[in-house]
């Protein structure tokens, strides 16, 4: 053979992309998708076509669930990428007791979805990194991991400490800039991801308006925000990188999810929102088939495991007890002892309150745990509207755990019944150590105390999340079995071939 063709063949083998080699026996790369506040049901609702080809051509688990309190994004991302109950991480809520003193004083109160890169950052260095997905990823293919989304607590949380880099935003004087750990330069400089995060786009009148392009497309095609911008700057990544794993998180459906209150159908709202749900629903649809359709250019669908979930489901508050004030229909009951502003000061004034939150449940801290002062407060959160359970933290010798202090079950449809007698305790359990809540109280079907759209709690609208598992290397099929999302880390072990996952007998990690 001619020596110069040779040596134009060997080249090409040698120049030949990484995305062509030969197809694993296991997927060695991960594509983690989080539609933040994403329901199972708006699948077919809405007719999502790129959620539902991918969901056929995968394991789909109909009776997944987020599995834990609480329900929220600045726990649920940490779960998923330890594989952790709360009850074993440095935070189980929005707020967080610092009982040891890791961030201050020692049993100061924090705001977790507040704190600063540095302090989240202290916080989970005190888990084993032996047990966090972006470690166990770079151990078994080396190559970049990225964790990118618009809210910088979920993008931070998701990559644990252990991602090469963390792709978010920040935002100073109505502009939103590219912001996170170690950013890379092609987009930190690129003025493609610079937005303009001034507009509330018809929101000005609610309590929660739009915070400019930020989680939303908005009106500059050359800078569109919300999850065409996250997509943008995972693709940035891939052509610039030799990855193993994109964890990637989407705000769209949350923020407008939060604002409109549109999961079970139209809301009546004082205020003309550019956007609805079906808006951001389509979005995300978009950029999952954007996603896939890169895969399939670079030839990379037959060796890549794409998990597509979310952090927590979401609930209308159609019997409203919330701050926001944005439905005429529902901005409050006519009687004045249902307003949110009257509860919430009856529980603070019924004993000393040391901290409380609340949302989709409500949950207070005392720093008095005096018998006198916890029946004090408990009997202030039993005459609370619309709370069905109540659970108090307990020390026995098995350790912590909450017992059921209140109930009123029988007043719900029967619906209701079977979902909690099937999911309170262990739910509730999930957060019990010895900085959780010292009351948790669980609410009705549709009752909150902040947003139109909410969740936080057990409410089975609530904890139901999508999960769909694409391993190029198995038949797609329906698995019936209830999953939570401490167990989506083991799915993906397993599937990677990351290394043997370990539990003790109560399903807690080593």
């Amino acid at each position: 053979m001619n020596g110069r063709i040779v040596l134009l063949l060997l080249a090409m083998v040698l120049l030949r992309p990484i995305e062509a080699s030969a197809t694993p026996q296991r997927p060695d790369r991960l594509l983690l998708l989080v539609f933040d506040q994403m329901r199972p049901d708006y699948i077919d609702r809405f007719g999502l076509k790129n959620f539902q080809k991918l969901r056929t051509e995968s394991t789909n688990y109909p009776n997944a669930i987020v599995g834990h309190l609480g329900a929220e994004t600045v726990v649920s991302h940490l779960v998923l990428s330890s594989g952790r109950l709360p009850r074993d991480l440095p935070w189980q809520d929005e707020v967080l007791l610092d009982k040891q003193g890791l961030l201050g004083a020692p049993g100061a109160f924090y705001a977790t979805g507040l704190l600063g890169p540095d302090q989240l950052l202290k916080l989970m260095r005190t888990l084993p990194k032996e047990s966090l997905l972006p470690f166990l990823v770079k151990r078994r293919r080396p190559g970049l991991v990225a964790a990118v989304g618009e809210k910088d607590y979920a993008a931070l949380t998701f990559g644990t400490g252990q991602a090469d880099t963390v792709v978010t935003m920040r935002k100073i004087q109505g502009k939103c800039t590219p912001d996170g750990i170690a950013v890379p330069a092609y987009i930190a400089t690129k003025d493609r991801f610079k937005l303009d995060c001034s507009k509330a786009y018809g929101t000005e009148g609610s309590f929660y308006p739009m915070d400019g392009a930020r989680f939303v497309p908005g009106d500059d095609p050359k800078h569109l925000g919300g999850d065409a911008w996250v997509t943008d700057a995972a693709i940035e990544l891939m052509d610039h990188e030799d990855w193993s794993a994109l964890l990637l998180t989407f705000g769209g459906i949350d923020k407008i999810g939060h604002l409109t209150g549109e999961a079970d159908g139209p809301m009546p709202l004082d205020f003309n929102p550019q956007y609805h749900l079906e808006d951001a629903l389509r979005i995300a649809d978009a950029q999952l088939g954007r996603l896939l359709a890169e895969l399939e250019r670079r030839h990379l669908r037959d060796r890549t495991l794409v998990v597509v979930t979310a952090d927590h489901g979401s609930q209308a508050n159609t019997r409203y007890l919330g701050m926001g004030h944005s439905a005429k229909a529902i901005a409050g009951p006519a009687a004045g002892d249902e307003m949110p502003a009257f509860w919430m000061r009856h529980v603070m004034e019924s004993g000393h309150v040391a901290a409380h939150f609340q949302d989709s449940a409500i949950r207070v801290w005392l720093t008095d745990t005096t018998q006198k002062n916890r029946d004090a407060v408990l009997g202030a959160l039993k005459v609370v509207s619309g709370v069905t359970e109540i659970h108090a933290l307990v020390q026995e010798d098995a350790g912590w755990h909450y017992r059921r202090v209140y109930e009123a079950l029988d007043k719900q449809p029967a619906a209701f019944q079977a979902w909690a007698k099937a999911t309170s305790q262990p739910l509730v359990d999930s957060m019990a150590n010895e900085a959780a809540p010292t009351f948790i109280a669980l609410l009705a079907d549709g009752v909150g105390f902040d947003l139109l759209g909410d969740h936080g709690g057990a409410q089975e609208k609530v904890q139901r999340i999508p999960l769909i598992v694409f391993d190029p290397t198995r038949k797609p099929q329906v698995a019936s079995e209830q999953i939570g999302l401490w167990q989506v880390r083991d799915l993906i072990v397993a599937a990677m071939g990351l290394g043997a996952t370990r539990r003790h007998e109560d399903g807690t990690l080593p």
